[in-house]
């Protein structure tokens, strides 16, 4: 088998950004996607190279080099691309675009600690300290839906029962779109540190935690 190994190199652009990782993608044209402590960075597999990702800071001509943390990359079933960041919030790239539009909240930035595909069109973001939000591209505007969570690292919209998990660092959490209602759907994951939420192709949800291992929940 082929190993490779690819790492930061000073002053050399062409290089990954940071190296340290904390999560990957691979868009539609095959590209990955890198998304690490301090900044995103595509992979191109015919130069294998890496190039920089920029945005527009909103109000602003100038385009910044993306050096925030990583917190989430989603792609959309357009061809559109959704950031989650740190310190810069949402970061939206169009179809066939090449610089990232940056959303703010109330002209102000805030941290996008997780984000997931919503309804068509709609996305769906959790802004630390505020709360469960929803992103409309088409108007660029940001819709509360509840401040009931206070913090969530991860999000998995079911549209079955029109409802979205909300993993915490303190539990897994069940937010009801028609009720509005925010329940503890299993004990098991009560007071554990949620890491990812995954629906495999059976529709089993799978829950990975920071301590209390990997759990399947069947439907």
């Amino acid at each position: 088998y082929g190993f490779k190994t690819f790492r930061n190199k000073w002053q050399d652009s062409t290089s990954l950004i940071n190296n340290h990782i904390v999560s990957l993608k691979e868009n539609d044209a095959h590209s990955i996607w890198v998304g690490t402590l301090k900044g995103l960075s595509i992979f191109d597999y015919h130069t294998l190279t890496f190039r920089n990702v920029y945005y527009q800071p909103y109000g602003q001509q100038k385009t910044h080099e993306v050096n925030s943390r990583i917190r989430e990359i989603v792609t959309a079933k357009d061809g559109s691309t959704y950031i989650a960041t740190e310190d810069d919030g949402l970061l939206f790239l169009e179809k066939g675009q090449s610089v990232f539009r940056q959303v703010l909240l109330n002209h102000a930035r805030y941290n996008a600690s997780a984000i997931c595909l919503y309804k068509a069109g709609l996305l769906l973001l959790f802004i630390k300290g505020r709360g469960l939000y929803s992103f409309n591209p088409s108007s660029n505007s940001l819709q509360l839906i509840t401040g009931g969570i206070s913090d969530a690292t991860k999000l998995l919209y079911n549209p079955v029962n029109n409802a979205v998990l909300a993993g915490t660092e303190n539990g897994l959490l069940i937010y009801d779109f028609q009720s509005g209602k925010i329940t503890v759907p299993y004990q098991q994951f009560a007071r554990s540190n949620i890491t990812n939420l995954f629906r495999d192709k059976e529709n089993n949800l799978w829950v990975s935690t920071d301590g209390d291992g990997l759990g399947e929940v069947q439907p």
